[in-house]
């Protein structure tokens, strides 16, 4: 078995996308989207001789790519949030998350972090903050 028939690599796919996909993915963001690591879409790129970017090319796509560090934390909490906001949306996942709910907080242990944490001025200041950024976005996008 091949590296490409294990995971389903389709060569005409990962040239679109890697060449000719605007903006285009990289190899990281291809193996994202089939599942594996992207040393594999750099065996299968080279095994099949589909040319690589040079580090100018790759570094100029770079922003497609989310912030490092503490932005990233904050961005990756926006992210969660502006999920959970669309999934509120679905009725199934309400009544899951109701029943899910219901039974972490019989747990006592579980109440008492929870309402501590909603005691401490730090961690609202936060969170105010960070809804404030996703309601920004969303209602003052272009």
């Amino acid at each position: 078995m091949t590296i490409g028939q294990k995971y389903g690599l389709d060569y005409n796919t990962i040239v679109e996308l890697y060449w000719l996909e605007d903006p285009p993915w990289s190899a990281i963001d291809i193996a994202k989207y089939y599942g594996c690591d992207y040393s594999i879409i750099y065996r299968f790129m080279h095994k099949y001789q589909i040319p690589v970017r040079s580090l100018s090319k790759a570094l100029s796509a770079r922003w497609r790519c989310p912030p490092k560090g503490k932005k990233l934390m904050e961005y990756n909490e926006e992210m969660r949030l502006i999920q959970l906001e669309m999934l509120k949306t679905n009725k199934e996942y309400r009544k899951k998350k109701a029943e899910t709910t219901s039974k972490l907080w019989e747990d006592q242990e579980y109440r008492e972090k929870h309402e501590r944490a909603w005691k401490d001025p730090e961690y609202i200041k936060r969170k105010r903050e960070v809804m404030k950024k996703v309601n920004d976005k969303r209602w003052h996008n272009p």
